[in-house]
């Protein structure tokens, strides 16, 4: 394994302190860096091999949008070799303390945003990147649904989408971030 230089923004959850730690674990150097402009994003970027990205969707999802944006920007303009967010709710608690949404507006809203931003992601062709969530459409949210949030979570890329425990998020991330093929035996393996 090839020791990567990881840069993670937007350490402040228990899911990304978890990326942290078994990235360093693992002998990766990591720095830890917040988003607060694209210049000090693009300071921060520099000598990175690697870009993670775990920006809080639940408080703001439209910021969620537009931080990855800005960072697809950066990442284009430098020698990042690969772009991994964490969308909803790979930024919060994992297992039984997922924040849920309160109410249907806001799992709507939460939902429309990953939408947005997976389809900006698939015209992305200079940028290697992968997305990890818990799909939800949001045209199938009802009036009287209520969250759902099972225990596997979605990685898409624009090569593939592969399923993954939620229990193996961590792993899964840095296996990504070390060009590990993923794991045949997690669950099902879908060529786009």
């Amino acid at each position: 394994m090839k020791t990567q230089k990881i840069l993670l923004l937007g350490v402040t959850t228990k899911a990304s302190r978890n990326v942290l730690t078994e990235a360093m674990m693992r002998g990766h150097h990591v720095e830890v860096g917040e988003l607060k402009s694209r210049r000090v994003i693009s300071s921060h970027v520099k000598g990175h091999d690697i870009v993670i990205l775990t920006y809080p969707l639940n408080e703001k999802p439209e910021e969620h949008y537009n931080s990855v944006v800005s960072l697809l920007n950066v990442v284009k303009n430098s020698s990042i070799k690969h772009l991994i967010i964490l969308g909803y709710p790979g930024n919060n608690e994992i297992k039984s303390t997922v924040w849920l949404p309160g109410n249907l507006r806001v799992w709507k809203e939460i939902a429309e945003i990953q939408e947005h931003v997976l389809r900006t992601l698939q015209y992305e062709q200079e940028v290697k990147w992968s997305y990890v969530h818990y799909p939800e459409d949001s045209s199938k949210i009802e009036k009287n649904d209520s969250p759902f949030i099972g225990d596997t979570l979605l990685i898409k890329s624009a090569e593939k989408e592969q399923w993954i425990y939620v229990d193996e998020c961590t792993e899964s991330i840095l296996n990504l971030a070390e060009n590990i093929n993923f794991q045949e035996s997690i669950l099902e393996k879908t060529d786009i």
